[in-house]
């Protein structure tokens, strides 16, 4: 059935979970698998493996037909995966029942699910793995052109397959009792809420970019996860405003207290999308941009996301740069706010102009030589391409008199770049102002943090307000 198709092609047909940012297109070089017996080198290989990594037995998944009777082992990155922390600026009040609820955020990358027991003990178990859909590509343009083009389906049942299959493991592993399982609350930006509930998002890539209004966003589990039928609650899909406007961000102006604050707050959520709140109780204002990938390590030739052995800090001594790594672990690649640092670093120490050329016509920069991690001046054209778009946003907030900058009491920088990000970087790259600089707090699942909170209070009313404010 697959023969000329490409190995790609075969493991996204059996549902195997396989980086590919382009979606198969040959230009993100994220496919990664090891094949016996062992393939002939590509042109494409070529490009984007070291050599030594050819050697070994490496090719890309796109670039070679599938053959049948292959041994194919996928090169992932999911055991590195850092676990999100909440943040709640307003205690949550509720009432402590005897049961669970569960709280999931689908992020473009990474999906998080958490269940936690609803009695006041704030015990809780979670499970983070890799969004399934990454197979169709990083971001949400790519996908909504593969449910487009006949992938719809897929897409919608690899993330309801890969949530039921965490929430049964938790619950396995941890013996807890399923007669005491309630609601469970899932956060995602727009594209992803339309791909779990299997629609058409055609509407949200194309001018006008229009939601479906009449959008129900309360239903019996059921209906949506046949494996979880012993839930004796509802599932609430976080409501989103627009298109670029979803219900993560909804979720972070809970969690982050916005809408209750007498006082004017930022909300700078930072993801493939790049989204922008600044107000109170009284008023609103977002904005959203089109940041793409690079900062979550999509669409950079040694990128990765912000797990275990990415290159996260930078230090330079005499001259010299070092580097840290999450998790203290070899160095595997460079995730965004190690990429932040590398570029003003560049900057400061002549490697780099102004315009972003690498000094000497150098195509690229070695970070580690010996383990070929580098930033090359198509990676730099990517930073810029996404520091405009984030530069854009917060310049239309706070240079158009909507708010004065100084009247901000607070900025939140949340998502998973976002929180590991040092906002002195973002500042001395003109991503934000100084004016702001000492305001800033990073946070991490603000997008997960809202969904806790409406996992226990059972609060739904004040996220309608919201999508309707």
């Amino acid at each position: 059935m697959f023969k000329g198709e490409t190995i790609l092609d075969y493991l996204k047909s059996n549902h195997e979970c396989i980086r590919s940012d382009c979606n198969g297109n040959k230009s993100c070089g994220k496919c990664l698998v090891k094949v016996t017996p062992e393939l002939t080198i590509t042109e494409s290989d070529k490009r984007f493996l070291h050599p030594s990594r050819l050697k070994e037995g490496y090719r890309l998944a796109c670039c070679h037909p599938f053959e049948g009777y292959y041994d194919i082992e996928i090169i992932s990155e999911s055991d590195g995966i850092v676990n999100s922390q909440i943040y709640l600026a307003q205690h949550a009040d509720y009432e402590h029942r005897d049961s669970y609820s569960v709280a999931i955020d689908i992020g473009t990358t990474t999906v998080v699910v958490m269940i936690m027991k609803v009695d006041g003990t704030a015990v809780s178990y979670s499970d983070t793995f890799f969004n399934p859909q990454r197979s169709y590509g990083s971001d949400v343009i790519t996908r909504i052109h593969a449910a487009c083009n006949g992938s719809l389906n897929m897409l919608h049942k690899l993330i309801i397959d890969s949530i039921e299959t965490s929430i049964l493991k938790i619950i396995k592993k941890h013996g807890l009792p399923k007669q005491l399982f309630e609601s469970i609350v899932i956060s995602g930006n727009t594209t992803m809420m339309y791909l779990l509930l299997g629609k058409d998002p055609i509407a949200l890539g194309t001018y006008p970019f229009e939601i479906d209004d009449q959008q129900s966003f309360l239903f019996n589990i059921v209906d949506c996860f046949k494996n979880l039928s012993f839930f004796s609650g509802v599932l609430y899909i976080v409501p989103y405003a627009s298109a670029f406007i979803g219900g993560d961000v909804v979720s972070g102006i809970v969690a982050c207290g916005i809408d209750h604050s007498n006082e004017n707050m930022m909300l700078i959520d930072l993801g493939t999308n790049g989204e922008m709140i600044v107000g109170n109780r009284d008023k609103l204002i977002s904005v959203s941009t089109a940041v793409g990938p690079a900062f979550e390590g999509g669409n950079i030739e040694c990128g990765m996301p912000s797990i275990k052995g990415a290159i996260a800090s930078i230090e330079v001594v005499k001259g010299n740069m070092s580097y840290n790594t999450i998790g203290n672990t070899k160095a595997a690649g460079i995730c965004g706010s190690g990429l932040i640092q590398i570029i003003d670093h560049f900057i400061n120490m002549n490697i780099m102009d102004e315009t972003g050329y690498l000094a000497n016509n150098n195509d690229r920069f070695y970070i580690d030589e010996e383990r070929n991690i580098y930033v090359s001046q198509k990676d730099i054209r990517q930073v810029q391409l996404a520091k405009a778009a984030l530069q854009t946003g917060v310049k239309t907030l706070l240079e158009n008199g909507f708010f004065n900058p100084m009247e901000i009491s607070k900025v939140f920088i949340a998502g998973g770049f976002g929180s590991s990000i040092d906002a002195r970087y973002l500042a001395s790259l003109g991503v934000i102002p100084e004016s702001i600089l000492e305001k800033c707090h990073t946070i991490n699942n603000a997008s997960l943090s809202g969904a806790v909170y409406l996992a226990l209070t059972n609060d739904f009313d004040r996220f309608m307000r919201l999508r309707n404010k």
